[in-house]
């Protein structure tokens, strides 16, 4: 066959925890202001810092706008995390984090490119939060190691 399936499903569950994240983050809030769901799924898709949100034209700000969004970073550096174990195991997915190297994945690649030259601070942040991740996970037993 000419699919990988393990690697469609390892796909599929990145896309799937990268929007568990989004709705454990809107749990959070909700919880945190003492509303209804419905209520902080509101307050998030009309805040700016949370949400992208489009110009007065109908066009959207620029893709690192979106990829800088605190709770972006929050969701795309578990995914980056899931992506690098995946193709690397634990140990050489810090390592290239640690030292670099040409073999980041999609999503990590994607991010420098979008970011390095936008806010350094930010990609600093989504960097720090995938190696941490890593850790968290390999911690938890979630993964086998490669």
């Amino acid at each position: 066959s000419l699919l990988d399936h393990m690697w469609l499903v390892n796909k599929i569950s990145q896309v799937v925890n990268h929007e568990l994240i989004h709705y454990y983050q809107l749990l959070k809030q909700s919880k945190s202001r003492n509303i209804s769901h419905k209520k902080a799924a509101q307050i998030i898709q009309r805040d700016p810092y949370q949400t992208q949100q489009e110009k007065q034209d109908g066009t959207l700000p620029p893709h690192h706008h979106y990829l800088g969004l605190h709770n972006e970073i929050d969701a795309h550096s578990h995914q980056a995390a899931e992506e690098m174990i995946y193709k690397h195991g634990f140990e050489k997915s810090l390592d290239l984090l640690r030292y670099g190297g040409d073999e980041l994945t999609t999503t990590l690649q994607d991010y420098i490119d979008s970011m390095e030259n936008v806010s350094e601070k930010k990609l600093n942040r989504f960097l720090s939060k995938v190696y941490t991740r890593i850790i968290n996970i390999k911690n938890q037993g979630m993964r086998n190691e490669n």
